[in-house]
C-alpha cells in the first residue's frame, strides 16, 4: 500500500512454503507469534533495528536458517524454538535476553558461533536454572562465543551447567566484572581477552583480573599446573571440574585461594576442594 508504513507482521501471516528469502521493512517494530510459521524454505532473513518485539514461535518450522541476527534493540522474545535437523550456524542476539531462549538451542547441532550484543542496557541477567540454554543433549565441540563490546558484566549463572561445551569465547573491552563461577563447567580451549581491556587479561591459559586474580583456568584436562608468579588469589570456582588435577605448582608463598584450603606444611600440601572433593597437592616453588 503506497505511503503506509506498517508497524507489525501478524501472527500467521508469512506462512510459505516456497518463500526463501526476507526481507523487514525498517519501520517493522514487532513480529507476531508464528509469523514465519514452517516456512521450510526460508534461508535468509534480516531483522532490522527497529524491532523490539518477537512472538512465540515465531520462526518455528524454518528449518533451513543458516543464521540470525535478532538485533540489539530487542527487548522482548517470547519462547524461540529452532527445530531439529535445523542447519542453523550462527545466532546473533542481546545477552538482556537469555533467559527467553529456554531450551531454544537444544536441536542445533550445527552452530558453531553463538554472538551476544550488549542488549539495552549491557546488563548479564541471572539464568534462571529452568531457562538454561546449555542442557541439550548435543555436544558443542567447537563453538566460538563472542561478546560483543558494550556488555559490561558477566554474572555467575552465565554458563552453569554447559560443560558439552568446548571451543573458544572473546572478551571485549568493555567487560568490567566476571564473577567467580561465570565460566565453571566451561572446558574452552581459548580464551581471547580484547587487548584494550582494563581489567582483565589472559596469563599463561589464566583468565586474570588486573588486581591478580585467577578467574578461570581454560583446559579441563590438565593434571598439574604451574600458576604465574604474579597471581595473589585464586578465585572460587576457577578449577571447577578439573577432575584430573592433582598438582598446583606456586611461585607466589602468599597465594590465596578462595573456598579452598591447604593443610598447613612445609612446602607440599593437600587439599580438598569444597565443591566437587578432588585431591590437589600444592607445590611451593623456591
Amino acid at each position: 500500500v503506497s505511503n503506509v508504513k506498517i508497524h507489525s507482521i501478524l501472527s500467521g501471516s508469512c506462512t510459505c512454503l516456497t518463500l526463501q528469502k526476507v526481507t523487514i521493512p525498517e519501520t517493522i517494530e514487532e513480529i507476531g507469534e508464528k509469523a514465519f510459521y514452517n516456512c521450510t524454505s526460508l534461508t535468509t532473513i534480516t531483522i532490522p533495528p527497529n524491532v523490539e518485539v518477537i512472538g512465540k514461535n515465531a520462526f518455528k518450522g524454518c528449518t533451513q536458517i543458516a543464521s540470525i541476527d535478532f538485533g540489539n534493540n530487542l527487548v522482548s522474545i517470547e519462547d524461540v524454538y529452532f527445530p531439529e535437523l535445523c542447519i542453523l550456524d550462527c545466532v546473533i542476539l542481546p545477552i538482556t535476553l537469555l533467559n527467553n531462549f529456554s531450551t531454544s538451542f537444544s536441536n542445533l547441532t550445527s552452530l558453531s558461533q553463538l554472538i551476544l550484543l550488549p542488549g539495552v542496557d549491557g546488563k548479564c541477567p541471572i539464568i534462571k536454572e529452568e531457562n538454561n540454554i546449555w542442557k541439550a543433549p548435543c555436544n558443542y565441540s567447537n563453538l566460538s562465543i563472542v561478546i560483543r563490546d558494550g556488555v559490561k558484566s558477566l554474572n555467575y549463572s552465565l554458563f552453569a551447567d554447559c560443560s558439552n561445551i568446548s571451543g573458544s569465547m572473546t572478551i571485549p573491552s568493555s567487560v568490567n566484572s566476571i564473577e567467580p563461577g561465570s565460566f565453571r563447567d566451561l572446558n574452552l580451549n581459548e580464551v581471547v581477552v580484547d587487548s584494550e581491556n582494563r581489567s582483565y587479561v589472559v596469563i599463561d591459559r589464566c583468565l586474570c583480573s588486573f588486581d591478580e586474580t585467577i578467574v578461570y583456568w581454560g583446559s579441563k584436562q590438565l593434571s598439574s599446573i604451574h600458576l604465574p608468579d604474579t597471581i595473589s588469589i585464586v578465585a572460587a570456582y576457577s578449577f571447577y571440574e578439573c577432575s584430573e588435577l592433582n598438582m598446583l605448582f606456586v611461585g607466589n608463598p602468599n597465594v590465596s585461594f578462595e573456598y579452598i584450603k591447604f593443610n598447613e606444611k612445609s612446602d607440599e600440601n593437600e587439599t580438598t576442594n569444597k565443591y566437587k572433593a578432588e585431591k590437589v597437592k600444592l607445590k611451593l616453588l623456591e
